[in-house]
């Protein structure tokens, strides 16, 4: 069954955590922290002479700076994910350790699927953090995991029909969370879920090929058919 606690759209903050199942504020915040690996703090306004309907105050951390933004109701958690999500993209990566460049997960990237299997380990991180929270040893950066950084240690390789070693990888497949930063070479593509059918292709001749000879067993399976199946 579709979990709909994340895209339910509700009409301000009371209604927002009672469709979510959280008991504060506080969580939404707990929530986008644990969800993007950085610092959130937010603020409820609800609806007054000022201003005619509720709305979050969202401050968004980089190292040295915080970017504010206000997301109006009515609002789904997703909704509200994604107003952050390229304020969080322009700040940069957190942390004095996350590089530049890598394997990190772009939330805005993620389709609402993948995106509400993310929140919906985030939730589970946040329930923990508020069961060991009279625990003097339990931080919220712990919630801000630093991302394990491991090489790409595939060799490169050289092309099966003119032997270059101008050989590019595809790498097919969406990250599971937590996952770990890996430092691709410029060599190796990331197609998503898009698989072509092939993991290696030739920039020299355009050879594709895979690896393990699925391709050349599929070939000879379809050389091997009797004569009379063609066509049916």
């Amino acid at each position: 069954m579709e979990d709909t606690r994340f895209t339910t759209v509700a009409d301000d903050s009371e209604q927002l955590l009672n469709v979510v199942e959280i008991d504060h504020i506080d969580d939404v915040e707990t929530l986008l922290m644990a969800l993007f690996g950085r610092r959130f703090a937010v603020i409820d306004h609800l609806a007054d002479s000022t201003a005619e309907s509720a709305f979050l105050e969202v401050f968004i951390y980089a190292n040295d700076e915080a970017v504010g933004c206000t997301v109006d109701f009515p609002l789904s958690v997703v909704q509200l994910v994604r107003e952050c999500a390229d304020i969080a993209d322009d700040l940069g990566p957190y942390g004095d350790d996350v590089p530049a460049t890598g394997d990190v997960v772009r939330i805005a990237d993620l389709d609402d699927s993948a995106l509400i299997s993310a929140l919906h380990d985030a939730l589970g991180r946040v329930r923990i953090y508020n069961l060991l929270e009279d625990d003097d040893d339990v931080v919220v950066t712990e919630l801000i995991q630093e991302p394990e950084h491991v090489p790409y240690d595939v060799p490169r390789g050289t092309c099966r029909s003119c032997g270059s070693g101008d050989v590019t990888h595809i790498l097919a497949g969406m990250p599971v969370y937590p996952c770990p930063v890996v430092d691709y070479p410029e060599w190796a593509h990331h197609v998503g879920c898009s698989y072509p059918g092939y993991v290696r292709e030739c920039e020299s001749c355009g050879e594709q090929w895979s690896l393990n000879g699925d391709d050349q067993r599929f070939e000879q399976f379809l050389a091997e058919l009797p004569a009379d199946t063609e066509g049916q």
